[in-house]
């Protein structure tokens, strides 16, 4: 699959006219488990962190394999066990994580539930808080040396601009990990969260690379889903 297509020929313009980058360029989904499934992920547990109502893009290519889900936000554990039960050979905690054990304050948006997360919102991403619930927070590390299970892992994180706190608390868990898919901040959409180079950083400092972009689109982007993975991977070359 290639990642952008040829450019749409639309005729002669003049010189001043605005054109809509979308004429130029067509930018296939790529957070699909038929684009993902190239990468040949070897992975044998998925870790889906931050669950909300699941992720089946990579519950299709985990189906036969072990999918771990961590999610603080009550109702959550129930709708996944009605969408997935049967379906998929997965272990829900009910926690959050981060850097370290300790309590956090969950905050949910009622109209908006995707937003819902324990790091404050920015004046751009804002929503109503229509409940607050005080959560456990354990690392990852922790987490999975009291529930062991396969090697490697593959992760998925989409925690709100909390991203960064669950990767510190992950050391010995990445030096197991195969590729994270996670969701990272552009622009300033939290209050005292981390910057994009900083995630980058982190992640080069333990050996794991930016190979692909799941959500590009012609315009600037609040986020983008990134895909690392390992710089020994022979992907890289």
């Amino acid at each position: 699959m290639e990642d952008i297509l040829n450019p749409i020929s639309t005729g002669p313009r003049s010189e001043k006219a605005e054109v809509p980058a979308s004429e130029f360029i067509q930018i296939p989904k790529k957070f699909t488990a038929e684009y993902l499934r190239h990468f040949r992920f070897k992975a044998k547990t998925l870790i889906d962190i931050g669950v909300q109502r699941g992720t089946p893009e990579l519950y299709n290519l985990f189906a036969d394999r072990k999918v771990v889900l961590v999610d603080p936000l009550p109702g959550v554990a129930k709708d996944i066990e009605e969408r997935y039960l049967g379906r998929l050979d997965y272990s829900f905690y009910p926690v959050a994580l981060g850097a370290e054990p300790g309590v956090a304050t969950l905050n949910v948006m009622g109209t908006a539930r995707g937003k819902t997360g324990i790091t404050p919102r920015a004046a751009m991403t804002e929503a109503a808080i229509t409940e607050q619930h005080q959560v456990e927070v354990v690392t990852l590390d922790s987490l999975l040396a009291k529930n062991p299970t396969p090697t490697p892992y593959g992760l998925k994180i989409d925690t709100e601009g909390y991203e960064l706190n669950v990767l510190r608390g992950a050391e010995k868990t990445l030096e197991s990990t195969e590729f994270i898919i996670a969701e990272v901040s552009i622009k300033k959409r939290f209050v005292g969260s981390y910057r994009f180079s900083e995630i980058v950083s982190f992640l080069g400092a333990r050996n794991f690379e930016l190979i692909d972009i799941l959500n590009f689109r012609p315009r600037t982007q609040k986020f983008y889903d990134c895909l690392f993975m390992r710089y020994d991977h022979p992907i890289f070359g």
